[in-house]
């Protein structure tokens, strides 16, 4: 009887202390549930809780779904930020190879000239040395 505790006291609360003799017939257990919830007074705030709640399920969910947009929002704002910092990097990388090639291209142009220089040098004393032996 102990697990039933709950329901004898709920019983004698709403029955009195001869809740059995009427536990058996529904109308009168009806309305002495009835009475006892009226007396109570918990009708009233607990129907303004669940309209309070009602009225601002709505809301409740418009911010959701806006915390939820910001937070995708910030997602692809990194995703973005982090696609621009590529095509940047990549865009620098190529610009540095494009400097790193005409740094090249001068140097192999200092050299050919400097080879022509010595190779026209080589064939004038070359020249003059055939002219002194012969």
């Amino acid at each position: 009887m102990s697990s039933m505790g709950g329901v004898v006291d709920f019983a004698e609360e709403a029955m009195g202390k001869r809740w059995q003799k009427y536990i058996e017939d529904a109308v009168e257990v009806q309305e002495s549930v009835q009475t006892l919830w009226e007396e109570s007074l918990f009708g009233i705030p607990l129907k303004e809780v669940i309209q309070t709640a009602h009225h601002h399920s709505a809301l409740i969910s418009l911010k959701s779904a806006v915390s939820k947009m910001a937070d995708f929002d910030r997602l692809v704002i990194r995703y973005l930020d982090l696609c621009h910092n590529v095509i940047h990097k990549g865009i620098e990388e190529i610009q540095g190879h494009i400097k790193a090639h005409e740094d090249d291209l001068r140097l192999v142009g200092t050299a050919e000239r400097e080879s022509r220089k010595m190779a026209e040098l080589s064939i004038q004393n070359l020249q003059e040395k055939v002219s002194e032996l012969f």
